[in-house]
């Protein structure tokens, strides 16, 4: 695995698979088969010695031609990269390409900006689009052992799914505006696809929600639409929405890329209400002066 490049791991932890188990008719018949061959090969050849050495034959090269490719099959299976550290590496895909993409395509400047500031929220492709291809659109089950669950949580799955593809969702806070930039993320090839950004003002921006929302998302791994989203929905004065999708439950994707929506949340309305502070306190004071006309002299005759 030393030798094997990042990129490859990856496509190999997604494409590799292992050999099916040997169900028991095959072991049966292959019993029932060695049970015959002994017997036969000594009446046929008319010699012990030489039967036990036919036999002998069998056994290796059933060995060297089946059993042997199916342990190597397995074996790589078994030594793809952890789903954790995937998990970490796709992270860090999110905080340095994809983030680092956000910037340039948004043009801002981030000299004194925070982490804080930088807000990434994945979430999976699950179905093929247009420009997005089925053959990529790939998801791997992680079962989660009982003594890895965290202690005394109700909310840790027993299993997730690891997945090929992502919708990318970066929110820049900037001093006086929302910067949203979204992306697809075709991890198998690093590949970003379908840009497009938007802004908002804060003294333009009425509210921050999050919701859990009836929605009907047609999924390639369900056979029923897909009913229900947590959205986070950044409302404009204007009556637009922006719909950040923070997490599809039925897809169950990795703990770890799921965002603290709620901090998010804390991060957005504080800036709003320091905007709105400060926009109040610039106002200008109108001071109404009461006009009085200037009294004529008398005209004299």
């Amino acid at each position: 695995m030393e030798n094997v490049s990042k990129q490859q791991q990856i496509i190999d932890f997604f494409h590799l698979k292992g050999p099916k188990p040997l169900s028991v008719e095959l072991k049966i018949k292959f019993v029932v088969f060695l049970t015959i061959y002994y017997p036969l090969a000594k009446v046929l050849l008319n010699d012990g010695f030489l039967a036990l050495f036919a036999l002998a034959v069998v056994l290796f090269l059933t060995y060297l031609f089946y059993l042997k490719p199916r342990q190597d099959k397995q074996s790589r299976y078994d030594n793809r990269v952890a789903p954790d550290v995937l998990n970490n590496w796709l992270l860090e895909s999110c905080k340095t390409k994809i983030l680092e993409r956000a910037i340039d395509y948004l043009e801002i400047e981030t000299k004194n900006m925070k982490p804080e500031q930088f807000i990434v929220i994945p979430y999976p492709v699950f179905h093929k689009t247009k420009n997005i291809k089925d053959e990529f659109i790939l998801r791997e089950k992680t079962e989660i052992l009982p003594n890895k669950q965290a202690k005394g949580s109700e909310e840790t799955p027993d299993e997730y799914y690891n997945y090929s593809y992502w919708n990318i969702q970066v929110l820049i806070l900037s001093k006086s505006y929302i910067s949203f930039y979204f992306c697809g993320y075709n991890w198998l090839r690093d590949e970003i696809i379908n840009e497009r950004s938007n802004e908002y003002f804060y003294q333009d921006v009425a509210t921050v929600k999050t919701e859990t929302n009836e929605v009907s998302f047609l999924s390639k791994w369900h056979e029923e639409p897909i009913t229900e989203a947590r959205i986070t929905k950044i409302i404009h004065n204007s009556g637009d929405i922006l719909n950040l999708i923070t997490e599809i439950p039925d897809l169950k994707q990795p703990p770890k890329t799921i965002v603290d929506i709620e901090k998010i949340e804390k991060t957005i309305r504080m800036l709003l209400r320091h905007s709105r502070t400060i926009d109040e306190s610039r106002k200008q004071v109108s001071i109404n002066f009461k006009h009085e006309m200037p009294q004529r002299a008398p005209i004299e005759l």
